[in-house]
Parts: structure tokens; C-alpha cells; sequence
């Protein structure tokens, strides 16, 4: 089912490689491999869509799937470090939302 995520993902196919993606993943939540796909693709949707609020949306929803998978993974000294990054980019994204969000509202008072 990896190969249908990976398939509605290259296609563009936005809606149907998240309910395949979101599906695979709550099926098996320790699958790093999984995880990792799933994640990914969140992340990438956070960071290059237009509107702040699908970003956001987007980046919430990595937020609780890294969650989800570090309470369900079996943890290495490894997958920690991975975790670790992940968080990291995690915040950067939320981070990056922000600014932009703060820098979009201040144009458009200085519009009005």
C-alpha cells in the first residue's frame, strides 16, 4: 500500500495520498519506513502550500503523527536522534508559518 501513497503523492493527487498515507500509518504505527513517507509528506505540504491555514493544518498533522509514532516505535539510540530532528523541523516549520503569517497581516494593515 506504500506504492499507492507513492503513486497519489508523484501524481499530485493530494487528498487520496493523504487518506492512503494517514491510513497506512494508523495501521502501523512503528513502521519507520511508514512513518518516515507519511511524515515527509506532511512536512513538504506545510512548507510549499499557499494558504496558512492548509499549512498549518499540515504541520499539526506531522506534529501528532510524530507523536503518535514515538509512543508506538520501538525506540533505538537511532530513532532518538531521528525523533530529535524531526521535532526540530517541526518547529522551524511552525516557526516559518508564524513570520509569515505576522509579515502577511502587517502588509495588509499598512494596506488598509
Amino acid at each position: 500500500m506504500l506504492s499507492l501513497f507513492e503513486e497519489y503523492k508523484n501524481s499530485g493527487k493530494i487528498e487520496e495520498a493523504l487518506l492512503v498515507g494517514r491510513n497506512l500509518f494508523n495501521r502501523n504505527p512503528g513502521d519507520e519506513k511508514i512513518f518516515s513517507a507519511y511524515f515527509s509528506y506532511l512536512c513538504m505540504l506545510a512548507e510549499t502550500l499557499p494558504s496558512f491555514a492548509d499549512r498549518s493544518s499540515f504541520a499539526e498533522q506531522a506534529n501528532v503523527a510524530l507523536a503518535f509514532y514515538s509512543e508506538n516505535a520501538a525506540l533505538t539510540s537511532e530513532s532518538i536522534k531521528t525523533f530529535f530532528a524531526q521535532r526540530q523541523r517541526i518547529n522551524a516549520i511552525f516557526d516559518e508559518i508564524e513570520k509569515k503569517n505576522l509579515e502577511s497581516n502587517e502588509k495588509n494593515r499598512r494596506e488598509i
